[in-house]
């Protein structure tokens, strides 16, 4: 209870709350005005972080734009390492967010969402379907891939184990060496593949969400796989990092009242938490699940952040100071560690 109480308060951020259509007031965050931290960030223009829950927020030096983030990854071992890509640029930070430097320029047109998948320290994947860049410690390369791809893992414990699922048929291929060569990996999850997840303690663990049938199971690396929760497309999944049994699922909105769902039973089945109002039908939202608290999740629409608690059922709206709250994210060790990506209007 003291973390969720922890995510609902100093997560207020800077901001403007609204809860289940109840009063607004305003708390102090980034740009209302700037409260000192250990450093302003530079670098990257949007950029805050808070070393005490959200309760103040660092200043940023650079000129406010209107750009957004594709993300962050912060490293497991090294949580004051930070990877991002904004816009076409991959940055990197070494001191938590303070400095950020400008490492990579994508020069491939991104017509879809461009994930970040971290490996273990210093290795992060940049996937689309369409193609694949591998970033170490600054360095930023192209990988090859066979194929159209609709999903991307990482062995935790081996960056150089990757495991991919073909778009059209969910064919799962893998590599030994960063991404370098490909060869089959194990069978297909049996249609076009809408999302994936791949389990940070068992990287054989594997869930895909397959078009018109819903969620598809394997436990062997996507030798063999199993039916799970039925739904026509999944969105995006994302396991709880300390309880793999538990997924966190966005499904199309207009597709279910509660279109934000949870299983507890590693995809089998699915419980709705809340929705997001405002959503026009068929709209695929991102979760970002709370390292800390299983019972959390936050969901970026719309400029606004929507807190969602999967025991109360409810969702908490937040914004904030005349910027897009388009990203946030944790520190895997620290609760009180926030980073906050928060783009002008």
């Amino acid at each position: 209870m003291r973390t969720r109480r922890l995510l609902l308060v100093t997560l207020s951020l800077c901001l403007t709350i609204t809860v289940a259509g109840g009063r607004r007031r305003r708390a102090v965050g980034p740009g209302t005005p700037p409260v000192p931290g250990p450093c302003a960030v530079t670098g990257l223009p949007n950029f805050f972080y808070s070393t005490d829950g959200g309760a103040h927020w660092s200043g940023n030096a650079e000129t406010p734009t209107t750009g957004g983030t594709w993300g962050f990854v912060v490293f497991q071992g090294e949580p004051e390492t930070l990877v991002t890509v904004a816009g076409h640029t991959v940055l990197d930070s070494s001191d938590g967010g303070c400095t950020w430097t400008a490492r990579h320029t994508i020069t491939e047109d991104i017509h879809h969402t461009l994930h970040l998948v971290a490996g273990p320290p210093g290795r992060v994947f940049l996937w689309t379907e369409e193609f694949v860049l591998r970033y170490d410690r600054g360095v930023v390369i192209p990988i090859p891939i066979p194929e159209a791809i609709g999903g991307l893992g990482v062995d935790p414990g081996n960056g150089e184990h990757v495991r991919t699922l073909g778009l059209a048929g969910g064919v799962v291929r893998e590599s030994f060496d960063g991404g370098m060569a490909w060869q089959l990996g194990g069978g297909s999850a049996g249609g076009h593949i809408n999302s994936a997840a791949f389990d940070p303690s068992d990287f054989r663990h594997i869930l895909a969400g397959v078009q018109n049938i819903g969620i598809r199971i394997s436990q062997d690396g996507g030798k063999s796989w199993t039916s799970g929760a039925q739904a026509q497309v999944v969105c995006n999944m994302s396991f709880v990092t300390t309880r793999p049994d538990m997924v966190w699922v966005a499904l199309p909105s207009g597709s279910s009242q509660a279109f934000i769902q949870r299983s507890t039973d590693g995809g089998a089945h699915l419980d709705p938490v809340a929705a997001v109002a405002g959503v026009e039908n068929h709209v695929c939202l991102e979760v970002l699940v709370n390292p800390h608290d299983v019972n959390a999740a936050i969901v970026p629409f719309g400029g606004d952040f929507h807190l969602f608690d999967a025991v109360q059922k409810s969702v908490t709206v937040t914004n904030c100071c005349g910027g897009r709250q388009d990203r946030i994210a944790y520190s895997p060790t620290n609760p009180s560690r926030l980073y906050l990506y928060s783009a002008r209007r």
